[in-house]
């Protein structure tokens, strides 16, 4: 158990990591460092309190793990704030679970959020997030991580809204001494900010709805779980995204989806320099920060899309894609799910997995939601 916590422990404060750029060799035509048989080494971005990058809903897992710009429902606490005040009702609510196998041990990260429209132009949101690790885990070191955050959005004209949100983060791994090393609960607090416009138009006389969303989420104080001067980013990330809702006939529509996401953080230096400024400071170099230049920027995109079929505005279908490039995760998820709808209530459920990563928490992805709107 003790080399379990170890390992979050330092997974945690692997935003310090950095390749030992003696043992390899910068390469100026890859733009990237190179082993001794000439291949790209990874040069990934860490953080701290990574479970905030976790998608929490099946509906968006399903999607590819898209959801800046989709229709709104409570979900859109996680994605995009904006988007609540045009909700279809007044107040709904929505518990998530995904639930992971990794080191064989079963782990689960809860989530619940919610809204209430006052107005056609105002609305306030509530979001609620835990990650369980094992009970036996939890017993021994008494760890506990979890979020809550509160969003307030409103229209600008008739198709155009922003959202502002602001949300406390705790992260307790474990207490006492680790190593010699005294470990604390750490905390921090930090902001979104988002956009979301919507407008109608017609495609083969078809009716068709054209929505674009953009948040910049995580941007806040860094954190720390031991006494060191250097403290560790949280997941600060921007998001861009776009959906295209098209009506096949009465009874059936369709929505294409894709979202764009990057990290607002600065990457590694080849030199094992770390960057040390501000969470802002960190979000303006992380455009252009990369030792390997505008190559090794395109790379940390991350992309994913996917397509959603109801019918009868009852049942729907949903697969997707999510893809990182292997120089800074390397995923590849084929996404899947199904939802059904009946008056208030809405269940939903998606399946992912990544098909060159089957040992891991990316082979088996289960996620299911139970959500509320009147």
């Amino acid at each position: 158990m003790i080399k379990w916590i170890f390992i979050l422990i330092t997974l945690s404060l692997c935003s310090q990591i950095q390749i030992n750029a003696q043992d390899y060799v910068f390469d100026d035509e890859k733009k990237c460092l190179v082993d001794a048989n000439g291949d790209c080494m990874p040069n990934i971005i860490f953080s701290a309190v990574s479970f905030l990058s976790i998608i929490p809903n099946a509906r968006s897992s399903a999607l590819g793990f898209s959801g800046v710009a989709i229709s709104p429902d409570p979900n859109a606490m996680y994605f995009n704030a904006s988007k609540l005040v045009f909700a279809d009702k007044q107040f709904g609510i929505v518990a998530n679970s995904y639930h992971w196998k990794i080191f064989d041990y079963n782990d689960l990260l809860l989530n619940f959020s919610g809204y209430y429209k006052l107005n056609d132009n105002h609305a306030f949101g509530l979001r609620f997030e835990q990650l369980l690790y094992p009970k036996s885990f939890r017993e021994e070191f008494n760890t506990k991580e979890f979020v809550i955050e509160g969003a307030f959005s409103k229209k600008l004209s008739k198709n155009l809204s922003v959202g502002i949100s602001s949300k406390y983060i705790y992260s307790k791994l474990s207490e006492g001494k680790i190593n010699g090393i005294d470990i604390y609960p750490a905390q921090a607090f930090a902001v979104d900010f988002s956009l979301y416009h919507r407008s109608k138009l017609e495609i083969l006389d078809r009716e068709a709805l054209l929505s674009f969303g953009l948040a910049i989420k995580n941007i806040g104080s860094k954190i720390t779980y031991t006494n060191s001067i250097n403290k560790d980013y949280i997941p600060a990330n921007f998001a861009i995204g776009s959906a295209l809702k098209i009506d096949i006939n009465d009874v059936s529509n369709l929505t294409l989806t894709l979202d764009i996401n990057k990290q607002l953080l600065p990457t590694p230096d080849t030199t094992g320099a770390i960057f040390q400024g501000s969470s802002i400071h960190a979000a303006i170099v992380s455009w252009y920060d990369a030792p390997g230049g505008i190559k090794e920027e395109l790379r940390e995109y991350f992309i994913g899309g996917g397509l959603e079929y109801w019918l009868y505005n009852t049942i729907s279908l949903r697969t997707g894609y999510y893809y990182v490039n292997p120089l800074k995760g390397d995923f590849q998820v084929f996404t899947f799910g199904i939802g059904v709808k009946y008056k208030f209530i809405n269940v939903n459920s998606s399946y992912g997995f990544d098909k060159h990563r089957e040992s891991d928490y990316t082979s088996n992805q289960f996620r299911f939601s139970l959500l509320f709107e009147l």
